[in-house]
Formats: structure tokens, sequence, C-alpha cells
């Protein structure tokens, strides 16, 4: 059982997760995403690309553009990038999708934890107990 957290006056349902990049070896990202079973994909935030910039020196521009952005959060464009996601005891392999950050970021939206990731588990939400999990 991997235990998650409920954040803020609105309860949002969040996550910490540990994203690794095998092709930038050696090279690893730590940061808190929203559990959303909206989304299909895995989005990494504005604020949390300038991370991936800055922390790991990964240029979101020279990463590939994804066809047609990203639509659901209006149309943003984005950029790819093959990652594996440390959750408990699985490692998830997945194409992380990376909305461009701009200057200065200001953006406060969460990086988003998708159903290509959170397919691997069983989710419990238990609102009157204040109680949040993901089951491998």
């Amino acid at each position: 059982m991997i235990r998650c957290r409920f954040v803020g006056p609105n309860r949002i349902p969040m996550i910490d997760v540990a994203l690794l990049f095998p092709n930038y070896p050696g090279r690893a990202l730590r940061l808190p995403m929203l559990l959303d079973t909206g989304s299909y994909y895995t989005i990494l935030a504005p604020r949390d690309a300038r991370q991936l910039e800055i922390a790991l020196g990964i240029s979101v521009d020279e990463l590939p553009a994804v066809t047609g952005g990203l639509v659901g959060i209006g149309i943003s464009s984005a950029r790819r990038i093959a990652s594996s996601m440390l959750l408990g005891a699985q490692q998830i392999d997945l194409d992380l999708m990376v909305m461009p950050p701009p200057p200065p970021v200001t953006n406060l939206m969460p990086s988003i934890l998708g159903r290509n990731a959170l397919g691997s588990f069983t989710l419990l939400v238990d609102d009157r107990n204040d109680f949040l999990a993901l089951y491998e």
C-alpha cells in the first residue's frame, strides 16, 4: 500500500513520486503529483519542468514535441520524455508529457499523475476517514 495525502482546504489528492530518466542516467526528480483519474497522461507542470531544467540540466526545448499538444487543460504545447516512475515497489515506464516552463514560472498548477500510471494500482479514496491509498 502506498499512502497518499489530501492537501489544503480543497483536499487535493497528492502523492510523492520519484522520476528517473533512462536517457539521462543518474538523474532523478522527486516531486508531489496530483492524482487525476480524468487525465490519461502523466504530465509535468510548468513549475516542475523548470526543476527538470535547473536541477537536472535537461532542456525542455530539446525534447520531442507532442503532436497536437495536450487537450483538456486548454490546448497546450507539450514535450515528451521517456521516464520511469517509482511508486512503492513498482517501477512504471512511461512517456511523461512536459509542459513548457514559461519565464518566470508563475503557474501553480501541480504535476498530474494520470491513468497511464494509476492503471497499475487499485485506488482507494475514503473522504470520511481522511484516507487515500494506492494498492499494488
